[in-house]
């Protein structure tokens, strides 16, 4: 069992949503670590570079706010090659403005060289912007 973590802290960085409904790429600066057969090339996406298909579990844990007055829904889902959508998304009722909402999920996705996976978010209540303060992508094969 290997483990490849990518995270980020106290970003300020807020994910730009044009569209409700509609998952966007997480925005911020984020750092790589015990990138087994992994590597960063790009802020928020781990790309495979074993070579050997693998199976692995594939593990989000994010905090978020919104400013919209009387609430909204954050969702967050994994995308695999920045367009396959896995399966699972998860979402989470905020009530209360610019307070934290915690959401996680994990998928299990097969990897093949130069596969990547990334963390989007979207939100329901029109295109204000949301603003994820904490992110840890966790890859274990």
């Amino acid at each position: 069992t290997s483990n490849t973590i990518l995270s980020f802290a106290e970003t300020i960085e807020k994910s730009t949503i044009t569209m409700a409904n509609t998952f966007y790429k997480i925005a911020g600066s984020t750092t790589a670590s015990l990138v087994n057969n992994f590597i960063s090339p790009t802020d928020n996406k781990l790309e495979y570079t074993g070579s050997s298909p693998v199976n692995a579990l594939v593990s989000v844990n994010i905090s978020a706010t919104h400013t919209e007055v009387g609430g909204a829904t954050i969702g967050l889902s994994i995308f695999k090659n920045g367009t396959i959508q896995i399966a699972a998304a998860n979402y989470a009722f905020q009530l209360a403005t610019n307070s934290a909402t915690s959401l996680s999920l994990s998928v299990h996705v097969p990897f093949i060289t130069t596969d990547f996976v990334e963390v989007f978010i979207t939100y329901d209540a029109g295109v204000n912007p949301v603003l994820v303060t904490d992110m840890n992508l966790t890859i274990t094969i």
